[in-house]
């Protein structure tokens, strides 16, 4: 099992939020004032019956004044005490250092995405503690992860198979139905809610499935698959019956954190940092999140505009690059986010499975506008055109108030 892979800032972080900063002299003041006039009513004796209107009930001084202080001494402490916590808890989270903490709620557990941790109970949870390997028929499949949460039970498993020969293959007429479930110790069947393809890193396929969560106190599960995914039916070995025993683990063993990224203001003069022109359609792409991994890092941010009149702005993939200018390799990662109806936002996400590289890392993006038009041009092929036969039409054709030119 993976084990927590604090950042590295992550104990200077502590340390900052203990270190909590003296309250300004006004603060004190207010303070001081409402102590001093709620102390001074605390201290007031409450009205006590008069003796002498209580002929059956004497009371002399001296007992009197030690009940009364017997009361006070308590409020007093209590209300002492609840006045410091106000102010520890009021300096303490108007501190960003402590504010970022508690944004860091989010975890992530690879194959599954990011996880709600204050949402998510219990913390003991089945997980798969080392991978379970089958071969048949000069296939082999690998579950490598296993893990059920309170919302959800995920399976992934790879599997590497020699070359396919599709040379005399004649698929089926109706292609039979592919269902993966999980079948619990009473024989109840858990159906499939969702499949997905999963990064390789170039080995065979990598499939994640989705399952309701397990009943309490399950830790043994049958996955069935009818086959394996990508390969079509008749091809290959069908019909799997794999047993899995999962273990009870705390869910710290197996998530990861996740980071809110804040970017460090440089210091520039203003002729290293020339004015610039507005981006268009008043686009800006940023880096909201990252996940601190053994093998590498995940990458989160989101893509957005502001003139409402573009509908449909496409994010390209980056090229990513380091101090040194070497190009850093990475594969697609779920997003776990997608923009609302009418909202002007894209969310991307990328991990990058090394350590290897000299920091900072550069993503360069490139972005396509789409947009409806109706243009035409005409020009004559002659009358045998050619195969590979070339023209040079150098046509400018008007296009939404553009022009384009036809080479």
């Amino acid at each position: 099992m993976p084990k927590p892979n604090y950042p590295p800032e992550f104990e200077s972080d502590v340390r900052k939020a203990m270190n909590v900063p003296e309250p300004n002299a006004d603060a004190m003041d207010a303070l001081r004032e409402q102590f001093i006039a709620r102390g001074t009513a605390t201290l007031q004796p409450d009205p006590q019956p008069d003796s002498a209107s209580n002929p059956f009930r004497p009371e002399k001084k001296a007992d009197k004044m030690k009940r009364t202080n017997s009361r006070i001494f308590p409020r007093l402490a209590w209300g002492l005490s609840l006045l410091i916590l106000a102010i520890l808890f009021a300096f303490a989270f108007s501190s960003p250092t402590v504010v970022n903490a508690l944004r860091r709620l989010l975890g992530y557990i690879p194959g599954i995405g990011l996880i709600d941790q204050s949402q998510t109970a219990p913390t003991i949870v089945p997980a798969l503690d080392e991978p379970i390997i089958i071969n048949r028929d000069d296939v082999t499949l690998t579950v490598e992860f296993a893990i059920s949460t309170s919302d959800r039970t995920t399976i992934i498993y790879r599997h590497v198979e020699p070359p396919v020969d599709f040379t005399n293959y004649q698929p089926p007429e109706i292609y039979p139905e592919d269902r993966p479930a999980l079948r619990l110790p009473t024989g109840e069947i858990l159906d499939v809610v969702s499949g997905r393809h999963q990064p390789s890193g170039g080995s065979g396929i990598v499939y994640a499935l989705d399952f309701p969560p397990l009943p309490q106190g399950v830790t043994e599960v049958t996955l069935e698959l009818t086959r394996l995914a990508g390969l079509p039916p008749g091809l290959g070995p069908e019909n799997w019956e794999i047993p899995i025993q999962l273990t009870l683990t705390d869910l710290a063993d197996v998530i990861f954190p996740v980071v809110e990224y804040e970017s460090a203001p440089t210091a520039q003069t203003p002729a290293e940092n020339p004015p610039q022109a507005a981006p268009a359609y008043g686009a800006s792409i940023s880096l909201e999140k990252f996940v601190d991994l053994p093998d590498g890092y995940i990458l989160m941010g989101g893509f957005q505009w502001t003139d409402a009149s573009v509908q449909t702005l496409v994010l390209g993939e980056p090229i990513i690059t380091d101090a040194n200018g070497q190009t850093v390799v990475y594969e697609f990662a779920d997003t776990e986010a997608f923009p609302q109806p009418g909202e002007l936002r894209q969310y991307w996400a990328y991990k990058i499975s090394t350590k290897n590289f000299a920091p900072p890392l550069r993503l360069s993006f490139y972005v396509q506008m789409q947009e409806q038009a109706d243009a035409t041009f005409q020009f004559n092929p002659g009358m045998d055109p050619q195969m590979e036969q070339r023209w040079d039409l150098n046509f400018e054709v008007p296009v939404n108030g553009r022009v384009l030119k036809v080479i």
